[in-house]
């Protein structure tokens, strides 16, 4: 569905059939949200990003849209993609490998997630400078801008999850409306199992090498949230 086509379906959802309260930017920054947050419930779009070595630095800042990190590689010397094994973490490196810290650049054989930063270890020598370490990891999705734009790798069935979240989320506002409490609550439950049903589609179609990675911990500037539940929505 297009975002148009949302938008008109949140309209149903709200029984908002004007523009006047739900504005269209207002519904189109909701859809936005439910997009963001889906996407972090079900990490259902993945993407591949190529950073640089840099001689002597081990710590690599990741983009603010990565969630989780699927997988590790890096292009060698003879133009062949090899896997950097991990995560690991700082606990082991300093149970097993004691002298990390100050260890001598080298190729890099070892990684893990800090905050928002992908750290790798060795800390890469001249020889590996400029060489491209590739990420595969799941993303939030670019947001839809044209009224013509669908959900980015969003599954089709899926596609009216972000109607039902809008909806959810326009209708809580009216805290004195007990029927748009009652109906806030039913589309908030509609998403949930929606954005449930989908995490199992997308752990189901992962194998056991391409599941999960861990997560990436970053401040988004937008002003979104991307947490599933608000505490003032909990029961």
């Amino acid at each position: 569905m297009t975002r148009a086509q949302l938008r008109s379906l949140l309209r149903d959802y709200t029984q908002e059939s004007t523009t006047i309260p739900l504005t269209d930017a207002l519904a189109n920054d909701l859809l936005t949200q439910g997009e963001e947050t889906l996407s972090d419930v079900a990490e259902y779009s993945a993407a591949k990003f190529t950073i640089p070595f840099l001689t002597n630095i081990t710590e690599y800042e990741l983009d603010k849209a990565i969630l989780s990190i699927l997988s590790v590689a890096w292009n060698s010397t003879n133009a062949t993609l090899e896997t950097v094994p991990g995560p690991t973490s700082l606990q082991r490196l300093n149970e097993e490998f004691a002298t990390w810290r100050t260890a001598v650049a080298a190729r890099p054989e070892r990684w893990w997630i800090l905050g928002n930063a992908i750290i790798v270890h060795p800390k890469p020598s001249v020889i590996y400078n400029a060489t491209n370490i590739e990420l595969y990891c799941t993303i939030i999705p670019p947001a839809m801008t044209l009224d013509g734009d669908t959900p980015t790798d969003l599954p089709t069935r899926f596609h009216r999850t972000l109607a039902k979240y809008a909806a959810w989320k326009w209708l809580a506002i009216d805290k004195e409306n007990a029927t748009a409490q009652r109906m806030s609550a039913y589309w908030q439950s509609e998403f949930q199992s929606d954005a449930m049903r989908l995490r199992m589609f997308v752990e189901n179609n992962r194998t056991r090498t391409d599941s999960l990675g861990p997560r990436v911990q970053f401040g988004r500037d937008d002003g979104h949230s991307i947490s599933l539940v608000d505490p003032e929505d909990r029961t």
